[in-house]
């Protein structure tokens, strides 16, 4: 250990008395340039530097957390775990810490992106400000440049390092009637294209302007990426394998049976070119490559360090990003395919109905358009559905070119076409 950071932890781990002993570092910077009502409103930044202490003694865990890295600070902490630790009830789960590791290479950092400027997001805002001005539309959002840094030591002489970055840009494109929303992000600085996101919110405000409403019902919808990502993305939430084998998940029976259609492969990357992530999953064990989803099959569920060993099964951890397979199809091309339904930008306000059926709730918001023939024809006024993504894994008809999608980029996924998607009602805006 020969770098500042590592030395804190290694201090930290010099003061225990428990058993074992785990510490780790986080470190962010966070920057944020907002607008609304076509002006920049605000600027803001923070960075916070936070170390944990788990301490251990048999199967009695303590945590406990500090941000003041002065010696008192921190054996204080260490002192507060370890209290913690030997006032607790046993954890039946807990397995001992593991030893040393060899992690993957991921590319998840750009200097580009940590050493961003209010001055350069301004410009950026500026300029997409100006293309919502030349249309007659109210623009708000916000440009944000994160920087992560994350070191875990223990006392069984495993050692991590890692640093991430990520960088968003969001806007919206408001009418009296209507608005457009679009979304580019990236941990490469040339991962972003700002202004064709900008320009995508303006055209889809422009388009959904004297909407229409639509008859609750089954629809054939074309869903974006980012749609698909924020639907679809509760399938990660949800396929933990203990609670499919105690029969208290939507899951239950269905791991190594078909679940979609031949052409549905989701996956966990860490390592993956356009959406990178931590690459320690429990404990600082290394994070696996995993196939959730094979053409169709259910190959495994999340499988914990405890539940894994209690029933042979390969460890896999929770998914930190979905990577689901698409084809080379356009949006457009999507679109052409449809003779009547939907097209969903986004949706937004996602619940549970029925978490055993995997049944959510929630609605469209800025562009919900109706297509006829191939073609989309208006705008409509915004819908409630009531659906599930396990249901229309089987109704998957075609799937577009993959993006980079989700909020701070946690899927790359293409648009879909999906049959008999269910909207329960309209809504009031």
């Amino acid at each position: 250990m020969s770098n500042p950071n590592a030395a804190v932890l290694e201090q930290v781990l010099s003061y225990r008395t428990a058993e074992e002993m785990e510490v780790s570092l986080e470190e962010e910077q966070e920057a944020s340039t907002r607008f609304a009502n076509n002006a920049i409103t605000q600027n803001v930044a923070k960075r916070d530097v936070k170390v944990t202490v788990k301490a251990v003694y048999g199967q009695r865990v303590g945590r406990a957390s500090v941000t003041e890295l002065s010696e008192t600070a921190l054996r204080a902490c260490v002192a507060r775990a370890e209290a913690i630790a030997r006032a607790t009830e046993p954890d039946p789960e807990y397995l001992p810490l593991p030893g040393p590791q060899e992690y993957p290479e991921i590319s998840s950092h750009d200097e580009r992106v940590a050493a961003a400027t209010p001055d350069e997001r301004a410009i950026t805002i500026r300029e997409a400000i100006a293309a919502a001005e030349g249309a007659g539309l109210q623009a708000a959002g916000s440009f944000a440049t994160n920087a992560y840094r994350m070191v875990l030591a223990n006392s069984s002489g495993l050692y991590h390092e890692q640093q991430l970055t990520d960088a968003q840009f969001v806007m919206t494109a408001m009418a009296d009637d209507s608005s457009g929303w679009a979304r580019t992000s990236g941990y490469r600085w040339d991962q972003l294209d700002p202004q064709t996101a900008a320009r995508s919110a303006v055209e889809k405000a422009l388009a959904a302007r004297d909407p229409r409403d639509v008859e609750p019902g089954a629809y054939t919808v074309i869903l974006e990426p980012a749609a698909v990502a924020d639907f679809f993305g509760f399938l990660g939430y949800t396929m933990d394998a203990k609670a499919a084998d105690e029969g208290r998940s939507a899951f239950t029976g269905k791991e190594g049976r078909r679940i979609g259609r031949e052409t549905v492969t989701l996956s966990t990357q860490p390592i993956h070119p356009e959406v990178p992530t931590l690459r320690t999953a429990d404990d600082g064990l290394p994070r696996p490559a995993t196939t959730w989803i094979e053409n169709g099959v259910l190959n495994t569920l999340s499988y914990s360090r405890f539940w894994a060993q209690k029933t042979g099964k390969p460890f896999t951890g929770r998914p930190s990003n979905l990577v689901m397979a698409g084809g080379e199809a356009s949006l457009e091309d999507l679109i052409a395919g449809v003779e009547r339904g939907l097209l969903v930008t986004r949706f937004w306000y996602i619940r549970f109905v029925d978490p055993m059926k995997l049944l959510l709730t929630g609605m469209t918001r800025d562009g919900l358009y109706w297509i006829e023939d191939g073609q989309v024809r208006h705008g409509l006024r915004n819908v409630r559905f009531n659906e599930s993504p396990l249901r229309c894994l089987e109704r998957i008809e075609a799937l577009g070119h993959p993006a980079r999608a989700g909020r701070y980029g946690g899927a790359y996924v293409p648009p879909l076409r999906i049959e008999g998607f269910q909207f329960s009602s309209g809504t009031s805006f």
